[in-house]
């Protein structure tokens, strides 16, 4: 769609298409590797397999900013119908390999699925207004990495940073992620997902705010764009074990749509906050970053998950 987009609403249709396929992936895929790990028995490795497939997310993004900033470095359009085709070959392939994926097993409880897996998975977070509450967390960090990441690329042009290593960065943190990612289950994280998930939320937020003052007072490119690798390294970090959590408390035939229901609340409040986010950006950098780092900040302190595990701050029932 975007190759042949020239208008306002061509673009519009793409985001739209692109949306409804977020929003109908979302959630299987995770579901898809736990309940594997679940078939086999081997839900003790599931952290450790949900960081590969995470990790996995991150293998073209290591090598696909370089190889777009030396195909797109004039930002002409040729240039950009030239990377939009490459995305397209990926996605076909990626469509092809997907046809040879096997549907794990489904532990099913009659008297649930009457019920409605929809309306069973609303009872799961009101049986455990925690799980909202660690989901708005989750949601909050992502809206603030995900507003800055959208401004990132003109910010650091703006403040003399080169096309080149703006794109040396985004495969250098791609690279950081891959590791940390693919090594969640090994560092023994899982043992420890709460602290872990608190650990990295406060790295995000000390490097967000550290991009503020450096706005404010310095402007200088290349801190900012060191202090933007830190925001989406660990920010990223956090997401297999969030994964983990949410997979652990949902059954298995409505574990997509409990994953999915969380992605729900993101779209919902990203409405308002994207629609701020172009206020703050339109009267300067340094709005947007404070802004971002106030909804860090709200996560941090009103919507932080809790360290003792044996609290049953998420009941285990559904594990």
């Amino acid at each position: 769609m975007f190759i042949f987009a020239h208008s306002l609403l061509a673009f519009c249709v793409g985001f739209a298409l692109m949306a409804v396929s977020d929003a109908l992936m979302s959630g299987t895929d995770e579901a898809m590797i736990y309940d594997t790990n679940k078939a086999l028995g081997d839900e003790k490795n599931s952290l450790s397999n949900l960081g590969k497939y995470f990790s996995a997310k991150r293998i073209f993004k290591i090598i696909t900013p370089l190889l777009a900033v030396l195909i797109a470095g004039n930002l002409r359009d040729e240039q950009f119908v030239t990377l939009l085709i490459i995305d397209s070959l990926a996605g076909i392939a990626a469509i092809i390999l997907g046809l040879f994926l096997t549907e794990p097993e489904h532990y099913l409880k009659i008297e649930k699925m009457e019920a409605g897996v929809f309306k069973d998975a609303i009872n799961i977070f009101k049986k455990n207004p925690e799980l909202l509450r660690v989901i708005t967390g989750k949601v909050l960090f992502f809206m603030a990495n995900f507003a800055i990441w959208r401004i990132s690329s003109e910010m650091f042009r703006n403040n003399g940073v080169a096309v080149i290593m703006i794109g040396v960065a985004n495969s250098l943190y791609s690279l950081v992620v891959f590791f940390v990612n693919r090594l969640t289950g090994k560092l023994g994280m899982g043992e420890k997902i709460y602290i872990w998930i608190n650990r990295f939320g406060d790295l995000t937020l000390g490097c967000i705010l550290l991009m503020a003052v450096n706005q404010i007072w310095w402007k200088n490119g290349y801190l900012g764009l060191g202090l933007f690798c830190g925001v989406v390294i660990f920010e990223s970090s956090r997401w297999p074990l969030f994964s983990e959590l949410f997979n652990r408390v949902s059954h298995s035939y409505n574990r997509a749509t409990v994953l999915s229901l969380s992605n729900l609340l993101k779209s919902i409040l990203e409405i308002p906050t994207m629609l701020l986010c172009a206020i703050f950006v339109g009267w300067g950098y340094q709005y947007l970053l404070l802004w971002c780092g106030g909804l860090a900040l709200t996560a941090t302190i009103f919507f932080r998950v809790k360290n003792n595990p044996e609290e049953k701050v998420i009941s285990n029932q559904a594990f």
